[in-house]
């Protein structure tokens, strides 16, 4: 497979961790409520919470709020707890406030698909009647949420096979790819991944026009030293010095940033955000 250079950078919350987002465990220990100051309330993940509910919860927010967190949202008994100490406001409260915030988004990558906001907002506001997501409720249907509907934005595809260019492959593992190819004429990435305009696209489908749009993406070693990449016309991006893991890392674009959540420690950011999402990543890179 021949395969030749094509990078810049730009990107969503791009990245791709050791295993790209670390996924909530099936089940956390119990000491009690504390009223937010950090003691762990979850029993079984999802327990109380309807189906449509856990899965928003589990999928855009377990990465970072599992049941080891400060602030676990793995169950209805989490969410029913004070958001802070002495505060009259719940974590739910909290959660409606900050899905649906400009400045302060939770997730931090950016809004969530207005269907899956609305699906907490709703049952936190309808009293957050306790529910249930069994296999026998999703068998019977009750779990109803869809993946999202996926769509080439750009209307682009790259339909050149391996045929080595700066815009092939866009949205594909690149990193893994070329150092499995055995070619010289590929470049071994430290970083790199595609950015995309909007979070279900499917492979080979071009991303952001990065040149028009002067897209860059920055990475930040584990010692602190920033690495650029100018996002391409395909929306790829690549950084091939060597990245000292974990990174953090941050698209740019005119005035606006979209940083990623956490530290990495995998080079691959395409590996976990594909199409629908791998490994608690929530879908594809996205432009600020």
């Amino acid at each position: 497979m021949r395969i030749g250079v094509w990078f810049s950078a730009g990107a969503l919350v791009l990245a791709a961790i050791a295993g790209c987002y670390s996924e909530a465990t099936p089940t956390s220990t119990s000491s009690g409520g504390d009223g937010g100051t950090g003691t762990q309330v979850s029993t079984t993940l999802g327990a109380g919470l309807p189906c449509e509910v856990a899965e928003v919860l589990t999928k855009r927010c377990g990465s970072c709020h599992g049941p080891a967190s400060k602030k676990p949202l793995g169950s209805r008994a989490d969410l029913q707890q004070a958001a802070d100490p002495g505060s009259t406001e719940t974590v739910a409260d909290e959660v409606t406030e900050r899905m649906r915030s400009t400045t302060r988004p939770m997730p931090p990558t950016g809004m969530l698909a207005e269907a899956e906001i609305a699906a907490v907002e709703s049952w936190i506001k309808g009293g957050m009647a306790e529910g249930s997501c069994s296999s026998s409720d999703k068998d019977a249907g009750t779990d109803v949420t869809p993946a999202s509907a996926s769509v080439c934005t750009s209307d682009v595809k790259w339909t050149k096979g391996d045929r080595g260019s700066f815009v092939m492959h866009p949205g594909k593992a690149c990193v893994t790819c070329h150092k499995s190819s055995g070619e010289e004429e590929a470049p071994i990435f430290g970083v790199a991944g595609t950015v995309y305009p909007t979070a279900h696209e499917p492979d080979d489908c071009n991303g952001v026009n990065g040149t028009t749009l002067k897209a860059t993406v920055i990475v930040t070693d584990a010692d602190g030293k920033e690495h650029t990449a100018q996002v391409n016309s395909a929306g790829n991006f690549g950084i091939r010095d060597a990245i000292k893991m974990p990174y953090t890392a941050k698209v740019i674009v005119g005035d606006k940033t979209r940083a990623m959540g956490g530290k990495q420690s995998s080079a691959d950011c395409n590996g976990c955000h594909t199409e629908q999402g791998a490994q608690g990543a929530p879908g594809r890179i996205m432009a600020p």
